[in-house]
C-alpha cells in the first residue's frame, strides 16, 4: 500500500500535525497549521506515544481533522502495531563495565652474579710416540738381503762368517799366480832401486837399527811408474789421514770421492777384474762385491776404546798409524817412499829379504816415522796398488784371521789377515816373514 502523497513535500518518516484551522498559532511555539516533526521509531508503543504527544500539543479540546486520519492509519500499518497489543519489551540492562585488572607487578630484575673467570687451558703435552713393535721373524725364516751401504756410509758392524763356498789352498796358489801374471803395473827393470845396506844379518853389526848416514831405502823410483792411475790415486788418498789414534777421522766429500776414484781405477785393471770373477761364487752380484770391497777397507772403527772413529783397514795397511808412541800397520811400499821423499822416514835396515829376484819382493824392515819407531814390519815391494789390494782381499775373504798360503813366481808366500772385532772389516793384512 503506497503512502499518500504529502502535498507539502514532507520527507517520509516525518509527521506534521496541524492545529484546527481558524485557531491561532500552535502551542509551544509551533507555527499554526504545522505539527512538530516527530521521529518515527520502529517500536509500536513509541509511535503511539509520539502521536499522543503531538495531539496533546495541538491545544486543549482540539481533535484530529479528517486530514490526519489517513496518516494515522499509515503510521499504524508502517509500525506494525495493527492492534497487536504487544507489550513493549523491557530494555536490556547494560552490563556494568568490567573492572580493569590490577596491573601485574613487574618483579625487580634479579641481579646476576659476575661470571666466573674461565681458567687458562692447561698446555697439553704432546703424546709420546709409541715405537713400532719389532717384527719377530718366523723360526727358520730366511733373512732379507742386507742393503748395500752408500760408498761413504760407515757400515754397520757385521760378523765375518766363514766363506759360503770353500776355497782350497790349491785354488789360492793358482789364483795368486794368475794375479801376479796380470799385474802389468808392477815395477819393471830400472823403475825401482832399493838400498838394503845396513842389514844386521849381513854385517853382524850390533849397531843395527842406527842411522849410519848411508841414505834411504829407495835409491830411485820412476816418476812414470808413480804417474800410473792406481799409483797416483793412491798417493792422493794418503794425505787424508790423521796417523795418531784417538782422533776422529773426518772424511770430507772430496775425500770420499778420492776413495771411490781409487777403487774404480783398481777395478778397471786386469788384476781386480780377475779377482772379481773368482769371488762371484761368494757374492750374488758384482755390485754386491764392489760395495763390500769398499766397506771392508774404508769402514771406520775405533782403535781407542770407542773414544773416536779413528781407524779403517785402508788407513792401517796402506797408510799406517801411530799408537802409544809406536808405528802400527804401514805395510805399503808406496807410502814408505812418499814419507822418505818428504824427509819423515828414517830407514834403519832390514831383517829379511825374500828369494825373488824381480818385483814384487817381500821385505821385513825397521824404520822411524816422525821419530816413532816401527821395530819390525813386512811388506810387498815393487807390486802395484791393485795387486796388494787383490791379494789381501782374497785372503781376507777366504782365510779371515788365519794364514793364507799363496804362490808368487813359483815361490811360496803367506799372507796374514785379521778382522776387526770379529766384524767384516779389515783390521790388518801383511806378508809373513821368518
Amino acid at each position: 500500500m503506497s503512502p499518500p502523497v504529502n502535498p507539502r513535500g514532507q520527507k517520509r518518516g516525518q509527521l506534521r500535525v496541524q492545529p484546527h484551522l481558524g485557531q491561532p498559532g500552535g502551542a509551544r511555539g509551533v507555527p499554526p497549521g504545522v505539527l512538530p516533526s516527530v521521529e518515527v521509531t520502529s517500536r509500536p508503543w513509541g509511535v503511539i506515544a509520539t502521536i499522543a504527544a503531538a495531539i496533546s500539543d495541538s491545544g486543549p479540546g482540539a481533535g484530529c481533522d479528517a486530514e490526519m486520519a489517513p496518516w494515522l492509519l499509515w503510521l499504524l500499518v508502517l509500525t506494525g502495531t495493527g492492534g497487536s497489543g504487544g507489550v513493549p519489551s523491557v530494555p536490556r540492562a547494560v552490563p556494568e563495565p568490567r573492572a580493569a585488572p590490577e596491573p601485574r607487578v613487574v618483579p625487580e630484575p634479579r641481579e646476576f652474579p659476575e661470571p666466573r673467570a674461565v681458567p687458562e687451558p692447561q698446555e697439553v703435552t704432546e703424546p709420546r710416540e709409541v715405537p713400532e713393535p719389532r717384527v719377530v721373524p718366523e723360526p727358520h725364516a730366511v733373512p732379507e738381503p742386507r742393503e748395500v751401504p752408500e760408498p761413504h756410509a760407515v757400515p754397520e758392524p757385521r760378523e765375518a762368517p766363514e766363506p759360503r763356498v770353500t776355497v782350497s789352498d790349491a785354488e789360492l796358489r793358482e789364483l795368486s799366480e794368475q794375479l801376479l801374471a796380470a799385474d802389468s803395473n808392477r815395477a819393471g827393470p830400472g823403475q825401482l832401486e832399493l838400498n838394503l845396506e845396513g842389514s844386521k844379518s849381513d854385517t853382524g853389526d850390533s849397531r843395527w837399527g842406527e842411522d849410519r848416514g848411508r841414505g834411504g831405502l829407495f835409491s830411485f823410483v820412476s816418476p812414470e811408474l808413480l804417474a800410473r792411475p792406481t799409483f797416483s790415486r793412491l798417493l792422493a788418498l794418503l794425505d787424508n789421514y790423521e796417523p795418531l789414534t784417538g782422533r776422529d777421522e773426518e772424511e770430507t766429500a772430496e775425500e770420499r770421492r778420492e776413495q771411490q776414484r781409487f777403487l774404480e781405477a783398481a777395478l778397471d785393471t786386469p788384476v781386480l777384474a780377475l779377482l772379481e770373477r773368482f769371488v762371484l761364487r761368494l757374492y750374488p752380484s758384482a755390485e754386491a762385491f764392489r760395495a763390500d770391497l769398499h766397506s771392508m777397507w774404508f769402514g771406520l772403527y775405533s782403535r781407542s776404546g770407542g773414544k773416536a772413529l779413528d781407524s779403517s783397514g785402508f788407513e792401517h795397511v796402506f797408510h799406517g798409524e801411530v799408537k802409544k808412541g809406536s808405528v802400527s800397520g804401514c805395510h805399503n811400499w808406496v807410502q814408505l817412499q812418499a814419507l822418505e821423499r818428504a824427509g819423515r822416514l828414517q830407514y834403519l835396515g832390514y831383517t829379511w829379504d825374500g828369494p825373488w829376484t824381480s818385483f814384487p819382493d817381500v821385505l821385513s824392515l825397521q824404520f822411524r816415522w816422525d821419530g816413532h819407531s816401527k821395530p819390525r814390519g813386512s811388506l810387498l815391494v815393487g807390486s802395484s796398488p791393485e795387486f796388494d789390494l787383490a791379494v789381501f782381499t782374497l785372503c781376507f775373504l777366504a782365510r779371515p784371521d788365519r794364514q793364507c798360503h799363496i804362490s808368487l813366481g813359483g815361490e811360496a808366500a803367506t799372507i796374514q789377515t785379521y778382522t776387526w772385532d770379529k766384524q767384516r772389516l779389515v783390521a790388518s793384512a801383511y806378508p809373513l816373514t821368518p
